[in-house]
């Protein structure tokens, strides 16, 4: 994602990190992550680059590390947390030469005192299931039991329809790790914590506020906690959807957004939106760290470049499309599965030649289109199927060999696969040119 990385300053002194990207003609949209996650880090994660992605759609989104958090200068321990908190925002908007935005976020606390300290400063707001004290407890206590709390339980607490995508625990592992350390983890959930505690003790309502938004996930909040939330922004709108999860990298992350963008624009974002049936693969090298190192640098940059040109010429001439270089491979698009495939076993076959081992996925499926780029859960099946690879190995979905039967193709069964990410398991195939 092409975003501009720059530092605004507080009063103080103190340097807080900001990215900014999307729309640069559009309303300006300021996010800051619920966790002690580095902005730097945010869209490597595929649900968070696609609510990211979709509020970008609309206008110009700035996320930001709080004080404390990724590149940004510490708090001062000595110092109000809400004022300093609400000082790292207002530092962010004058970098911008900008008066007033739209905050988008999970944090009911730092919102509310921001709407009440500097009303001037809010054009309104969408708070995205926000974290009751209760969760804060939870996460104060894996973080402080952090010895023996794996990825995957923190995974599990905070996104619950993620539990078992191994890539997202540990993104979420990394990110927390290089965010802050477990002390200053502790200190930030112990911090919210007693903020929303607060809240509950005097439960003051933020009256002719700017438009709110609360959105809540039906499993992911009592509907107690709710009305509460509700009660501290008497005049918002409230929306209920489907799912468990807190926060802005869950499954239904792009729904979020795009509830996000309808609310501050007034226009659906579906109509910017493409939904199209594409065969979609996934290819990258395997081994090519070790390939690197025995054969040095200058004849590894020149071997790969060759791979690349050749990458790109298969993919053209079986009529596909590459989206994306993704290190030492690809995500490329066909008109169907039988182009994809046929593309798969040409690359294999000139990867071969050059010395290199490759290893390759496709599925059929609706993808979403979004100016240059792809999304969607077939674009994330396609990536897990690859994962399922051997070295050499072409592995398809169930809906690429139903689609391609009584073609030039072969497949052989491998069984049923549950994918990382994917609640229903799979049948998953290899395939190879028929004798």
């Amino acid at each position: 994602m092409a975003d501009d990385f720059r530092f605004a300053q507080m009063g103080d002194g103190r340097e807080i990190a900001f990215r900014t990207f999307g729309r640069p003609d559009g309303s300006l949209i300021v996010h800051s992550p619920s966790g002690p996650w580095p902005v730097e880090l945010l869209d490597d994660d595929p649900m968070y680059d696609r609510f990211l992605r979709t509020l970008g759609s609309s206008g110009r989104v700035v996320v930001y590390d709080r004080p404390g958090t990724g590149s940004s200068d510490p708090l001062d321990p000595d110092g109000d947390w809400f004022g300093q908190n609400i000082d790292a925002y207002c530092a962010v908007l004058d970098a911008l030469g900008t008066q007033a935005a739209w905050l988008v976020g999970s944090t009911l606390a730092i919102t509310a005192e921001t709407i009440r300290a500097r009303p001037e400063r809010v054009l309104g707001a969408v708070l995205i299931n926000p974290v009751s004290a209760e969760h804060w407890r939870r996460v104060v206590g894996l973080l402080a039991d952090g010895q023996r709390t794996s990825p995957s339980e923190m995974a599990k607490l905070h996104t619950p329809s993620r539990a078992d995508d191994l890539a997202f625990a540990e993104w979420l592992e990394r990110a927390n790790r290089l965010g802050r350390s477990r002390s200053g983890s502790v200190d930030h959930a112990t911090a919210n914590r007693q903020a929303v505690r607060s809240f509950s003790a005097e439960a003051r309502p933020v009256v002719n506020g700017p438009p709110m938004l609360l959105i809540r996930r039906r499993d992911g909040m009592t509907s107690e906690t709710f009305e509460f939330f509700a009660r501290i922004f008497p005049d918002a709108e409230h929306v209920t959807i489907e799912g468990a999860d807190f926060g802005e990298m869950a499954a239904d992350s792009g729904l979020v957004a795009e509830l996000a963008v309808e609310f501050i624009t007034g226009v659906p974002v579906e109509a910017s939106v493409e939904r199209t049936l594409m065969a979609v693969l996934f290819t990258d090298l395997v081994g090519s760290t070790s390939t690197a190192v025995s054969m040095g640098d200058t004849a590894w940059r020149s071997t790969l470049d060759r791979y690349e040109a050749t990458l790109q010429r298969t993919i053209q001439r079986h009529h596909g499309t590459v989206v994306k270089q993704t290190g030492d491979g690809a995500l490329a698009t066909f008109r169907s599965g039988s182009e994809a495939v046929a593309a798969a076993l040409d690359l294999r076959h000139t990867t071969r030649e050059l010395g290199l081992d490759g290893r390759t996925g496709v599925h059929l499926g609706e993808i979403e289109r979004r100016d240059d780029d792809i999304s969607g859960i077939a674009v994330n099946l396609a990536a897990r199927i690859m994962g399922e690879a051997a070295p050499g190995e072409i592995i398809v979905s169930s809906s690429v060999e139903q689609t391609t039967v009584g073609g030039r193709f072969h497949f052989h069964e491998c069984g049923s696969r549950t994918l990382t990410g994917i609640e229903r398991p799979g049948t998953v195939f290899a395939v190879d040119l028929r004798d």
